[in-house]
């Protein structure tokens, strides 16, 4: 565990961008400060799409600095969805503070990922999702933040 009880990687996240897709090219994975082992496997497909767009202003390059490591654990598992939206959101914060992102700017990322961030039901726990990840529930209070967060951007 890291000196300050966040978690701490497993493996080293090493990516490959030789084609048009960026993947994972070693196994890597987040080991919780509940002793939950969150693994990402080697080929698995990495773009950030799992952050709202309207946060990535905060990260710079998502592929360069604190964030990397995060991020992809939250990609793999905002995809496969093999547990609840709320542990996945969660997870990603313990993870940037394993990285050395500070409390605060945690704090904000979290919040952004937590309000716009992809939702999914339980009745999609554990079957991959191949398509852009669902947003908050219809009777969710979060359903206007998500819908701005989300909106096309002219880039």
């Amino acid at each position: 565990m890291s000196d300050y009880g966040f978690g701490r990687y497993t493996g080293r996240l090493v990516l490959d961008s030789s084609s048009s897709l960026t993947k994972t090219s070693s196994d890597f994975g987040f080991l919780d400060n509940d002793g939950r082992h969150w693994p990402v496997p080697a080929g698995t497909v990495v773009d950030g799409a799992s952050i709202p767009k309207a946060l990535w202003f905060l990260f710079g390059d998502r592929w360069e600095g604190k964030y990397r490591e995060a991020i992809a654990v939250h990609d793999y598992y905002s995809a496969v969805r093999s547990t609840d939206w709320r542990s996945v959101h969660h997870v990603f914060y313990y993870a940037m503070l394993a990285s050395s992102v500070s409390v605060r700017r945690a704090k904000l990322v979290y919040a952004g990922v937590y309000f716009a961030g992809p939702r999914w039901g339980d009745a999609v726990v554990g079957s991959l999702q191949t398509s852009q990840p669902g947003g908050p529930p219809q009777g969710s209070p979060a359903n206007t933040l998500y819908a701005l967060c989300r909106a096309s951007t002219k880039e």
